[in-house]
């Protein structure tokens, strides 16, 4: 059995939802001017859609800077809602999900490729650094997956990578 007829198979068994999402926010009540923004309605939103978890590891994860990306792990944390790909430092970004369903250990890991190189130093995620889990931290990344598959049966990596607005694998991808 090839690998992705194996990760189909066994991905529509799994009983849980999983997103990336952004709640947008109109900055002062200006519907032209919008940025990402976190809230406890959001968590609401999600919880009632029936999402499990969600990553906030993309290119929009600290749009709205350090305060946002704060607020975003304030409101998680007060809402006791798990969210991926971002932390206070590189072990928290990189930190898993953890699952057990019908027996299976499942570990779900979030980074992203996808960060403007401008940003990438200030967006990142280290040990003294809160941030997202990056991508190009690969060392980092595959440390995790390591970690995670001592103890897990399943270890799932959901990257954000690619070129935006384009369809096809770009050449990394590839």
């Amino acid at each position: 059995m090839r690998s992705a007829e194996r990760v189909d198979r066994c991905s529509a068994r799994i009983p849980f939802e999983f997103a990336t999402a952004i709640d947008m926010t109109e900055v002062e009540n200006d519907p032209d001017d919008w940025r990402p923004a976190p809230s406890p309605a959001a968590i609401t939103a999600l919880r009632a859609a029936r999402i499990t978890l969600v990553t906030e590891a993309n290119n929009h994860g600290e749009d709205c800077g350090r305060p946002g990306l704060a607020e975003s792990l304030a409101v998680a944390k007060a809402a006791n809602y798990p969210v991926i790909g971002i932390g206070a430092d590189a072990t928290q970004a990189f930190a898993p999900y953890r699952a057990t369903i019908k027996g299976q250990r499942i570990a779900i890991i979030a980074a992203t490729e996808v960060i403007d190189t401008d940003l990438q130093e200030s967006w990142t995620a280290t040990a003294t650094q809160p941030g997202l889990a990056s991508a190009y931290q690969e060392g980092e990344l595959v440390a995790a997956v390591q970690a995670a598959r001592k103890d897990s049966d399943t270890v799932i990596v959901f990257l954000h990578w690619g070129s935006e607005t384009q369809t096809c694998p770009n050449p990394i991808q590839e």
